[in-house]
């Protein structure tokens, strides 16, 4: 299988004026649920909340979908949004990586996203969490970023998994026809055995390693694995990859024209 990415007031375009938009903004949070009491197993094998709280939000004005996602359309064009608006995304870990991606994600517009994560929101999440506050401290991750996703963009499909990737969830975490998996797990052996289930399920995958402690964001890196520097996580990842016989990419740079040249200039040279 191919190896995985690692990832170290006028009218609007609808047609509706400010006033009658804000009417339709009104009208459209009435049918936007609260975070679902249950959940069912959709044919794909994405599990979404109660049959009526997804029926609500999907019941949001088409022209105001249109409107919320006009600038992403003007970046990736009609036909990459609209590969973005299909997508069936997974994210591993919602601390301060898989928050922010989450939530990026559902602005984007994504179809569906499963979100998963075992632990719950605590005081030293706050600094780094996309959506956390401090009323959701003791409260579970997966709980908090759904109920984020749901305000911002009620017409994804979110699946709350509060649990842990292991040999015995891996089977149902990555169930169904999925696009992207974002691992943004910090341990290393969990890492591992994540990477190994969606390389032999040729399921894309980007993984975040690690960048605590760094200053310098000229740094970042989006390239295979094996180029990572610098970088511990990386290090011990590709050994336990090793050691499992995974083919964790080859020397192919995939960061963006330029990169080379800015990561040259060093933040403390910036005066």
């Amino acid at each position: 299988p191919r190896p995985p990415i690692w990832w170290s007031p006028e009218a609007t375009s609808g047609g509706l004026g400010l006033r009658a938009l804000a009417k339709r903004v009104v009208e459209a949070l009435a049918f936007v649920g609260d975070a679902p009491k249950g959940h069912h197993e959709d044919d794909d094998g994405f599990s979404s909340g109660e049959e009526e709280t997804t029926r609500k939000g999907r019941s949001l004005p088409e022209e105001m979908v249109e409107e919320m996602l006009s600038r992403h359309e003007a970046f990736f064009g009609k036909e990459g949004q609209g590969r973005v608006r299909g997508a069936r995304v997974v994210v591993l870990g919602l601390g301060g990586v898989g928050s922010h991606a989450a939530a990026m994600l559902a602005r984007a517009g994504v179809r569906s996203a499963r979100l998963v994560d075992f632990d719950q929101v605590s005081l030293s999440s706050l600094n780094r969490h996309a959506a956390a506050t401090l009323r959701d401290v003791g409260t579970l991750k997966t709980a908090t970023m759904g109920r984020f996703v749901r305000s911002v963009a009620p017409f994804v499909e979110v699946d709350e998994r509060a649990t842990m990737f292991s040999a015995s969830t891996k089977d149902e975490l990555l169930a169904g026809d999925i696009d992207l998996v974002l691992d943004c797990i910090d341990d290393v052996v969990t890492k591992a055995d994540l990477v190994e289930a969606c390389v032999r399920r040729h399921i894309p995958l980007i993984s975040a390693m690690g960048a605590a402690g760094k200053a310098d964001p000229t740094r970042l890196r989006v390239a295979p694995l094996a180029d990572a520097v610098h970088d511990p996580l990386a290090s011990k990842l590709r050994w336990k990859l090793r050691g499992k016989g995974i083919d964790y990419g080859g020397k192919e740079d995939l960061s963006p024209p330029g990169a080379a040249a800015a990561a040259a200039l060093r933040l403390s040279s910036l005066s």
